[in-house]
């Protein structure tokens, strides 16, 4: 039995048997990571982050009493780490074996940084997709912030720019799909900046990833009219595997997951 909790945009945490896993910590307004690790004074903590955007140098304060592990995107400049610190870099492709009993294997990801693969002792696996998004990052992307995306879907020049991104991400998703075609647990991106339902890379990697579940990243759904917005617009895309899909959108929402079973099966 795992425990999955939401921390906050794409970062989660995951309390397997034997460890706990925190993808992504860049804020954490519930303390959830605290708690966790007050609540496994013994297991081992490994944090995992997956672009310099997601990172926050105040990780090397957490789990001083635990053993730890910090596995960093590369494009991360350090700082705030300690030279005893036990960090990790990775690159798209690069595997790490035996981080206190876990297999930790990056992917390339399309807008920036890496997608992790992270498989257990017992054999569950989580995908966390990172930064990986069909859309371009108009945040990130100066010449393109004055555009909203349906306009800049207009604009032809632009519109070659979305189409290659968009190749590029299900190229990435399908070299995941190649050596994972099914994975007990996904995290991946939604993008409700777009004029239209925003699950377009989701859709892709529910269609490309078998999974047993499937966890919306960037959403917030303190609103309850938003979340009942996503859901309908979920079942409307993926149909019946909408029933697979996690809704942890505050601060410390967390559920327990059995995986013991899919395990087995694989």
């Amino acid at each position: 039995m795992a425990r999955i909790s939401y921390l906050s945009n794409d970062g989660f945490l995951v309390e397997t048997r034997d460890n706990i896993i925190v993808f992504d910590p860049s804020h954490d307004p519930g303390r959830t990571i605290i708690k966790a690790l007050e609540r496994n004074p013994e297991k081992p903590v490994v944090f995992l982050v997956s672009c310099r955007e997601n990172f926050n140098h105040r990780i090397f304060n957490l789990g001083q009493n635990h053993r730890r592990a910090y596995i960093l995107s590369n494009d991360i400049e350090l700082r705030g780490a300690d030279d005893k610190d036990p960090i990790q870099g990775m690159s798209g492709s690069d595997i790490v074996n035996d981080v206190y009993g876990l297999r930790i294997q990056a992917f390339k990801c399309n807008a920036g940084g890496v997608a992790y693969v992270v498989t257990t002792a017992e054999g569950e696996t989580y995908l966390h997709t990172g930064n990986m998004q069909p859309l371009p990052d108009i945040e990130g992307d100066i010449h393109r912030t004055a555009y909203k995306i349906d306009e800049m879907i207009r604009d032809p020049r632009l519109r070659r720019e979305d189409e290659h991104d968009r190749a590029e991400f299900e190229t990435d998703v399908r070299r995941i799909a190649a050596e994972y075609p099914r994975v007990d647990v996904v995290f991946a991106d939604i993008d409700r900046r777009s004029g239209r339902d925003g699950l377009d890379g989701f859709r892709f990697i529910v269609s490309a990833i078998r999974a047993e579940y499937y966890v919306p990243m960037h959403f917030r759904g303190d609103d309850k009219k938003e979340l009942n917005s996503l859901r309908d617009d979920m079942k409307a895309v993926l149909g019946d595997a909408e029933t697979k899909v996690l809704y942890l959108h505050t601060p410390d929402h967390f559920t327990h997951v059995d995986l013991a079973e899919t395990v087995a099966k694989k």
